[in-house]
């Protein structure tokens, strides 16, 4: 996620609460994670992050995924949908 150094900062001063938020939940998660969640909140589709990080899509799926467990959520439960509720 090189594309931009900037991409991280000026997300957590449009979203300072789902920065907040986030780490308040998961402490222990890392900048990637966090990168990840961001994209996600901005409504990319998994194609797309694929696209930005230059990644396959089957690696931004397993991303996800462990994104999910870190998060201790639900296989049913809608990722964009629950870091969407996050604001």
């Amino acid at each position: 996620m090189e594309n931009s150094a900037l991409f991280i900062p000026l997300f957590k001063e449009v979203f300072p609460e789902v920065y907040s938020k986030l780490f308040e939940i998961n402490p222990e998660m890392t900048s990637e994670e966090f990168k990840l969640c961001a994209l996600l909140k901005l409504g990319f589709t998994t194609k797309d992050i694929a696209t930005y990080t230059h990644l396959a899509v089957r690696s931004v799926q397993t991303k996800k995924n462990r994104l999910r467990k870190s998060f201790h959520l639900s296989s049913h439960e809608d990722l964009y949908l629950w870091i969407e509720s996050i604001s």
